[in-house]
């Protein structure tokens, strides 16, 4: 689409530039991950993003809930720990939600070497958090233009053309920066040990929650390789996958992971839901590629999360 704009706090927002955040009578809950959480360029706006689905639906309920995108291209769980004990130290917030595993598998299934510490081989180190809370991106100008000119032509499609259903052409996999150095195409098969690296940043977030009383929720996120039936552009899209054996050994990696986020014990801060193979038995299009999510796909993840904010 036209693109994603982020609010003077340099988060994504949800459809408003203009919000206020984290306001002591509110509850405001950071939603962390990569790309998928960003919305990447797989979101048509703003107000499409899980994000931006989730806090509507929490709105319903309770007006006083801001849910803030902190999803960035890239990041893995390591990252997520960063960027969460950075956050610590600027804002006031009560609970925050993981959605990951996805970067994390390709890191370290797709790994020329054993990876334990991530900072020699992040891409651009010392800018990465450059776009955080450390310039305010002034866009509302931009923001409004593009919102005028998109309901511009949504009009004159509407009236003027016929009404044809969205359609999605397949195309090549995007991926992050390919660094010989560390990724290979050849793969590491799943094991404890492919694993063990996640589960460990898994546990250092953990410990954030616990030492600073956050209410901390960790998604295991959907993956191409569980959906069935798989449309025809998810099928198409998977074929062209570069990396050996990708769709068994994303199976395997994500139940080898789920078998050992269930050892580690749950409490007042922390709980764990598997919500990997949410898309069984949805035949619709909900991959825009190779693991980013459409806006249906958005929807869906934000509606599975907001249910389980009535379970007990």
């Amino acid at each position: 689409g036209l693109g994603l704009f982020t609010d003077n706090y340099g988060f994504i927002h949800n459809g408003n530039p203009e919000r206020k955040l984290f306001q002591k009578d509110f509850h405001n809950i950071i939603l962390s991950g990569g790309s998928t959480v960003e919305g990447a360029d797989s979101t048509s706006s703003n107000e499409a993003t899980i994000a931006a689905n989730l806090e509507k639906n929490l709105r319903k309920i309770d007006k006083k809930v801001n849910v803030i995108n902190a999803g960035k291209s890239g990041y893995n769980s390591f990252d997520e720990f960063l960027i969460l004990y950075n956050l610590l130290g600027q804002y006031s917030f009560q609970e925050v939600i993981f959605l990951n595993g996805a970067n994390d598998f390709l890191s370290l299934t797709y790994s020329s070497k054993k990876k334990w510490n991530y900072y020699d081989e992040i891409i651009n180190y010392n800018d990465q958090f450059s776009y955080l809370f450390t310039k305010q991106h002034q866009l509302r100008t931009v923001y409004y233009a593009q919102r005028i000119r998109g309901k511009f032509i949504n009009f004159i499609e509407k009236y003027f053309t016929e009404d044809k259903p969205l359609s999605y052409e397949p195309g090549e996999p995007s991926f992050n920066i390919f660094q010989p150095e560390y990724d290979t195409y050849d793969s590491n098969p799943p094991s404890l040990e492919t694993v063990e690296n996640y589960i460990s940043n898994i546990k250092l977030k953990i410990s954030l929650c616990v030492n600073f009383n956050l209410k901390c929720k960790f998604y295991l996120q959907p993956f191409l390789a569980s959906k069935d039936p798989l449309h025809s552009v998810e099928q198409e899209t998977l074929n062209k996958i570069p990396f050996k054996d990708f769709k068994s050994n994303q199976i395997e990696w994500f139940k080898i992971v789920a078998s050992e986020l269930k050892k580690i014990p749950e409490n007042n801060n922390v709980r764990f839901y598997d919500i990997k193979d949410m898309f069984r038995n949805e035949s619709k299009l909900v991959y825009y590629d190779f693991g980013h999510y459409n806006d249906f796909g958005n929807k869906l993840i934000a509606d599975k999360i907001y249910e389980t904010f009535n379970e007990k």
